[in-house]
């Protein structure tokens, strides 16, 4: 790795986190900026392991283009990179890791580069088996990637042309950034079509290396040569397949490595259909819609982001909790006091204004079926999409009473060191003062065998012995 980077980063780990990009030829590394120790995911281009047949400046060009665009999209769930252009073109790029911090390359694609797609399974399997997917973590992510994918079409007016396992990246905080533009395409609406007949011939086996990976492209990237929008949904379609298939244990359909590979699958697949083997039910229609053949009969994004996959009372909170300090105070308080209440399995909840309207269906007897929503959450998902939001709530003296329930009902969930490092230091502040509110100390006492089980001994006596 460049002395350059050395200068300004340290503890670069020896060995990269992940791979990812076309190819797969992006290294990351996890390191710290040595001007304020932020963590830092270094993108690092090793050109000794491409093949000396690609080692030109066209090949190098298509990894420089996916770095620069980076610098002129800002959303939240696309990757991010810091404005250093010259060492993002000879080092690889750096990323502003406050949120893009750890991020694990997502893979898949292989075989685009001509390279055996064995061999791509060897490189991207062990990095992805490192992390369990969880139903609730997927359904989050596919809504951040649809997202991202929308404001690319409508507010950058581009195609991405490359939506595809290697190009999705899972960043520390659970955010799923999308990253790779060496294949865009401008549009001025998301209906036009663009043509690219003279662009692609993937008949040529020696010109495969320059083109996107072929596992998750629009079926009429071969056949028409005809691009639009939907040529992305066909991806994101392909995405969420692929990514449910692999959940459930089910071997991953051999890469594809050739045109004439890509025409028997779509043949296939016009025939048979795809296999549900493995696909949540409630998501088989809208995948249904984005995989259709033919770019006319297909599903844009925003339809499918309206089936009943993404119809999801947990989703939901998820998604207003991100957004939790857009809202009015009177809102934030109602959801936060709301947020730990046990439900009954059926619950509605309407988003309204900034505001969200709770609506319980009550009965005269007990409903076995009762369950809270804070425990619907995966632990992951609670240590990094719940837990941060209502810690930052915290800082308003006003909002703690209302945010304190909900952080002992997770403390329940979440391990003795996520509470030792993360929570108590939060809350420690107001369980000391020189005068507790009476509610606050009501909810201590409440909860005080869930914290003697969790802190450690130390705390017990700085903690627990002066609340006594």
């Amino acid at each position: 790795m460049g002395n350059q980077l050395k200068k300004e980063y340290e503890d670069i780990s020896e060995q990269p986190s992940a791979t990812g990009g076309l190819g797969l030829r992006w290294r990351l590394f996890q390191a710290k900026q040595k001007s304020n120790q932020q963590k830092v995911t270094i993108f690092w281009l090793d050109k000794k392991s491409i093949p000396k047949n690609l080692r030109n400046d066209r090949y190098f060009e298509l990894f420089k283009q996916s770095v620069d665009r980076c610098y002129k999209i800002k959303h939240p769930y696309i990757l991010k990179n810091t404005p250093n252009k010259q060492q993002a073109i000879f080092g690889g790029s750096k990323r502003d890791c406050s949120k893009e911090s750890n991020g694990s390359g997502g893979g898949g694609g292989g075989g685009g580069d001509g390279t055996n797609s064995n061999q791509s399974s060897e490189n991207v399997d062990p990095l992805i088996k490192q992390h369990k997917f969880g139903d609730l973590e997927i359904k989050l992510g596919l809504s951040e990637l649809c997202e991202a994918v929308l404001f690319l079409h409508r507010d950058a007016h581009m195609i991405h042309g490359f939506i595809n396992p290697c190009n999705i990246y899972i960043t520390e905080s659970g955010d799923w950034k999308l990253f790779g533009f060496p294949f865009r395409e401008h549009i001025s609406v998301e209906t036009e079509e663009i043509n690219i007949r003279e662009k692609y011939d993937f008949i040529k086996t020696n010109e495969l290396p320059y083109y996107p990976s072929l596992d998750c492209l629009a079926p009429e990237y071969i056949r028409t040569k005809a691009i639009t929008a939907k040529s992305d949904a066909f991806s994101i379609g392909r995405i969420a397949y692929m990514i449910h298939r692999y959940k459930s244990g089910i071997r991953r359909d051999k890469s594809i490595t050739s045109e004439d590979e890509y025409r028997r699958a779509v043949n296939e697949w016009s025939t048979h259909g795809f296999h549900t083997q493995g696909i949540p039910n409630d998501l088989v229609d809208g995948l249904r819609g984005l995989l259709q053949i033919e770019a006319g009969q297909r599903t844009d994004i925003k339809s499918f982001c309206s089936c009943k996959y993404f119809a999801d009372t947990v989703l939901r909170v998820l998604l207003y909790l991100e957004k939790l300090l857009e809202k009015e105070e009177a809102s934030r308080i109602a959801f936060l006091k709301n947020l730990p209440r046990v439900y009954y399995l059926f619950i509605f909840f309407f988003l309204k204004g900034g505001g969200m309207n709770f609506f319980f269906l009550k009965k005269k007897k007990k409903n076995p079926f009762k369950t809270n929503v804070i425990e619907q959450f995966e632990p992951m998902l609670l240590r990094t999409k719940v837990l941060p939001p209502l810690l930052l709530q915290m800082k308003d003296s006003r909002l703690v009473l209302a945010v304190m329930p909900s952080i002992f009902k997770m403390t329940e969930v979440l391990s003795a060191d996520d509470f030792r490092t993360v929570i108590q230091p939060a809350i420690q502040p107001y369980l000391l003062g020189e005068q507790i509110p009476p509610q606050l100390f009501y909810y201590v006492i409440v909860n005080i065998d869930i914290i003697v089980k969790k802190v450690s001994v130390d705390s017990k006596r700085e903690l627990i012995v002066p609340l006594i």
